[in-house]
């Protein structure tokens, strides 16, 4: 019973016409790789005699980390890479000087994720379809326009290859066979024999398809595809827990040089602050020297007048010479001193001594008065 109905679940699937559409498009990508691949390997084999060539006084590669390479070799081939980034860690750069392999090796890196069939991928025949047109695309060796070879691989790659329920409508189907025709028609390809023979094909099997017949070939080539997304999504989730861990442990060096920078930000504050703290002082020990020789002379000079006013018939000849001696004293001593006295420490040494002998005397005057 159930093989009936799968029969029956088949028969449906075969006769939908967007089936058929999807069919017809895979099969049409066949035929483009049948006409192109002698093409590519011709070509790829002349871009490896050319490097051998140019770099034929250079020694082989040896640089020791795979997925980073600064060697001669690397060098010139990051430059024939339309994007400079190679991919490689899917080549053997031991084999690059290699005669009879060392072609495609070099025309790995330029392919996407080839994932566990790098090893058997050795030259055009085993390579899949993805390969081929990102080959063509990336390797600025080949002279077919880029915008073609483009569109051909957004077919490949996403009308086809991720058509929900492998389903195509009649437009889409439509523009799909009309970019695999203008990339096979393509001024580069306009002579070639193969080319020309995949077009006929193409035309013949538009005008009479045969689902039945090609849907085998079409849903092995559909799986080798979806083998290969996996693959690039193995690739891609390796990449992003390698990326995860490298996150953590940059954080945790962000994390280090934080806190190191916020010790070092605590001692250069503390250091600002004494700086500050000293800066205020000295201001204030310069401030407090002649202010307080001032309040004192004012003091002195407003109790003396007090004392003097109210004592005046009180004070004898001799008092009188003194204090106008003192005053002459003083005032020759301030004429003396220039504008550098008070950096040098003349001034305030000259003016204490003033200050003293005035504070002497009229020490010695109030005992006078007062007695």
């Amino acid at each position: 019973m159930s093989s009936l109905l799968a029969s029956a679940d088949w028969q449906s699937k075969i006769l939908k016409k967007e089936y058929q559409n999807w069919l017809a498009v895979g099969h049409a990508l066949s035929l483009m790789l049948d006409g192109l691949r002698p093409y590519i390997e011709r070509e790829v084999k002349a871009f490896h005699g050319a490097l051998l060539a140019n770099l034929a006084t250079v020694p082989p590669c040896t640089c020791p980390k795979p997925t980073k390479h600064t060697c001669a070799w690397a060098t010139q081939v990051i430059r024939c890479h339309r994007g400079g980034k190679p991919k490689w860690h899917q080549s053997d750069p031991t084999l690059w000087t290699d005669p009879r392999r060392g072609y495609w090796e070099v025309a790995k890196v330029f392919m996407s994720d080839l994932g566990t069939s790098k090893a058997t991928v050795v030259d055009a025949s085993t390579t899949d379809c993805t390969g081929l047109i990102n080959l063509l695309f990336w390797c600025v060796h080949f002279r077919v326009q880029v915008p073609l070879v483009e569109a051909v691989r957004e077919t490949r790659n996403t009308k086809w290859g991720h058509a929900p329920r492998q389903e195509l409508t009649d437009a889409e189907k439509a523009d799909a066979l009309d970019a695999i025709r203008d990339l096979l028609q393509d001024p580069e390809l306009a002579a070639d024999s193969d080319a020309k023979s995949a077009i006929a094909e193409i035309n013949l099997m538009e005008k009479a398809f045969d689902a039945q017949s090609v849907e085998r070939k079409v849903l092995a080539d559909f799986q080798v595809s979806v083998h290969d997304q996996l693959g690039d999504i193995e690739v891609e989730m390796k990449e992003m827990k390698a990326f995860k861990t490298s996150c953590k442990s940059l954080s945790n060096k962000i994390q280090k040089k934080l806190l190191s920078l916020e010790k070092r930000q605590k001692k250069l504050l503390k250091l600002f602050e004494n700086i500050s703290n000293r800066m205020e002082e000295e201001e204030t020990r310069k401030i407090s020297y002649t202010t307080l020789a001032w309040n004192l002379l004012e003091r002195m000079l407003t109790k003396s007048k007090r004392l003097f006013v109210r004592n005046v018939r009180s004070l004898n000849t001799k008092s009188v010479a003194v204090w106008l001696f003192l005053l002459v004293l003083l005032g020759w001593g301030v004429t003396k001193l220039d504008h550098n006295s008070y950096n040098d420490g003349r001034f305030k040494r000259s003016l204490l001594a003033v200050l003293f002998a005035l504070a002497c005397a009229f020490r010695n005057e109030i005992s006078l008065l007062e007695f």
